[in-house]
């Protein structure tokens, strides 16, 4: 992993007051503990939605952490690169009813993408 991501992604514990459980969904399995917590908010970070450049990867990863699905909390997606395969990007933010997506795309950009 970069020191950028990494950096990054362990920001929120860091800067956070509130508890955070770190979760890398390229692991073979899902803890138990993590489909029964209620947490206030997701974050999918932007190394996870990359993951979709490999079909194959990103469809096992995505049945991995289907429970999320049912989590009535926000959900919110870190993203770059959101002009190469969007139909799986717009795909995830419905599937997974994603209320705030965070671009580096200016903001007259993101209807077109």
């Amino acid at each position: 992993m970069r020191a950028t991501d990494d950096s990054h992604i362990f920001s929120f514990r860091r800067l956070s007051r509130s508890e955070c459980f770190y979760f890398n969904a390229a692991r073979a399995f899902a803890p138990d503990y993590l489909s029964k917590i209620n947490p206030d908010l997701v974050i999918f970070h932007n190394t996870f939605i990359a993951r979709r450049f490999d079909a194959e990867a990103f469809e096992r990863d995505l049945r991995l952490i289907d429970f999320v699905k049912g989590m009535q909390c926000q959900k919110s997606l870190v993203c770059s690169d959101e002009s190469w395969r969007t139909v799986q990007l717009t795909a995830f933010i419905r599937d997974f009813d994603i209320s705030h997506v965070f671009t580096f795309a200016p903001p007259r950009a993101v209807p077109v993408i």
